[in-house]
């Protein structure tokens, strides 16, 4: 009795440990489809039951990669707020760099990147040519490239793809503001932070003639890398700001980074227009023709002053309901205008030779005008929606009592932007002229 019992007991337990594995894998295959939100238990065949598990399995997989991109696009978001508008103490081991940046942007989607920064996934990838030829070949005729719809051209998408090739690394850029589609610049204002090390470059051709120096080397390999459309000029170090008092903005005292867009005190736009009949076609990408005959210019310049001063420009503001749900921060409306004024351009080729084009009339440029907007600071598409509305008062197809309750009253009758008949005006005519900081005498 006592030895078949020592022999059945190494028998069971070696069964009991092959059947375990077995035993284990159906209980867990059994949980999953019975616990499964998303995974109905049916009666049927247990190939059906497969076939589920297997789509359920390829929903999880999806939904797992989503969550993740959500994750990594939201802690994107949080790092550009907190680059471009919370102020950042200074940081000794990063050189910070400022310039100007002048381009022309008729072929461009604005400043602001859109569709990913190269290695946001926190791989550093750069595209080669090989790959871009090779997403061009796949892209069928009729159906538009594939770039233009995921990754459109930008200001900000081309300066970082620029300083990231010359760096080997993923190098932010941060503008002092965020033009639309079509609007061009002349004193756009960027920063760029470098280690100390990358800024020991040996001197090129450009440089060795009158000694070396670092941001005029770099400043000449931007040019040459960029398109024909962007220049940068003015390349310098961008000292860091001493904060002594606790200001308005709540800021602690200390030294902080210099910052493109916070330290920036005013900007100036412009906007030309032709009120003829005829424009020059070379004009077409800088300037708006107007549509209809008959403006007055000395009626436009009266509609353009009540603009002035501080007031709530919540009627002349785009997406903030938008911006607010993307960024979660709820900006304000309240802008200062400090001048606009309505001026005649005048060409100065016309009396070349000693010959006086003027007297002989009939010339477009004599209709010519342009809207000059100094300001502490602008709103999205807000300087064109100013512009759109001031010519629709002038033509009178918005009565100036209207415009009274968009500009003064907004508040007391609970406006929006939906209460604005009035159309923003076309991007192409819009110019930002100079961003002005406390010292831009010497920037």
């Amino acid at each position: 009795m006592t030895s078949a019992r020592a022999r059945f007991t190494p028998w069971m337990c070696t069964f009991f440990a092959l059947l375990l594995p077995i035993f284990q894998s159906l209980l867990l295959h059994t949980k999953t489809l019975a616990f499964s939100p998303s995974l109905p238990v049916s009666v049927g065949s247990s190939k059906c039951r497969g076939r589920q598990y297997k789509e359920w399995s390829c929903q999880r997989a999806t939904a797992s990669n989503e969550s993740k991109v959500n994750v990594r696009n939201s802690t994107e978001k949080k790092e550009e707020i907190a680059t471009t508008s919370l102020p950042i103490r200074y940081n000794p081991s990063l050189l910070r760099f400022r310039c100007r940046i002048s381009y022309d942007g008729t072929s461009f989607s604005g400043f602001q990147l859109q569709g990913g920064r190269v290695g946001s996934g926190g791989k550093q990838t750069y595209l080669s040519s090989r790959t871009e030829n090779s997403n061009k070949k796949k892209t069928k005729k009729g159906k538009g490239k594939s770039k233009s719809k995921n990754n459109p051209r930008t200001i900000q998408g081309e300066l970082e793809r620029v300083l990231s090739t010359r760096f080997q690394r993923v190098v932010k850029v941060i503008g002092a503001g965020r033009t639309d589609g079509g609007v061009h610049a002349r004193g756009q204002a960027i920063h760029f932070d470098l280690y100390q090390n990358e800024t020991l470059g040996k001197p090129t051709n450009r440089s060795s003639a009158d000694g070396f120096s670092f941001e005029r080397d770099l400043e000449y390999t931007m040019n040459r890398m960029l398109p024909v459309d962007i220049r940068a000029w003015n390349l310098e170090r961008a000292s860091p700001e001493e904060v002594a008092e606790t200001g308005s903005n709540f800021t602690l005292p200390g030294v902080y980074n210099w910052n493109a867009m916070r330290s920036s005190t005013s900007k100036l736009y412009s906007y030309r227009i032709c009120v003829g009949d005829a424009m020059d076609p070379s004009e077409r990408f800088h300037r708006w023709q107007l549509p209809w005959r008959g403006l007055d210019a000395a009626r436009l310049q009266r509609i353009l002053k009540k603009f002035e001063g501080q007031h709530d420009f919540v009627c002349f503001a785009g997406a903030l309901e938008q911006q607010q749900k993307k960024t979660g921060i709820a900006l304000g409306t309240i802008r200062t205008i400090h001048e606009i004024r309505l001026v005649k351009e005048v060409d100065i080729d016309r009396n070349r030779f000693d010959i006086n084009l003027s007297d002989m009339g009939g010339d477009p440029s004599e209709h010519y005008y342009r809207i000059d907007i100094y300001l502490d600071g602008a709103l999205y598409k807000m300087v064109r929606n100013i512009v759109g509305t001031a010519i629709d008062v002038c033509r009178e197809s918005v009565s100036e009592e209207v415009l009274s309750d968009l500009l003064d009253r907004p508040k007391e009758l609970k406006y929006s932007r939906k209460n604005n008949p009035c159309v923003p005006a076309p991007p192409n005519g819009l110019t930002l002229e100079r961003v002005f900081y406390s010292d831009h005498e010497h920037f």
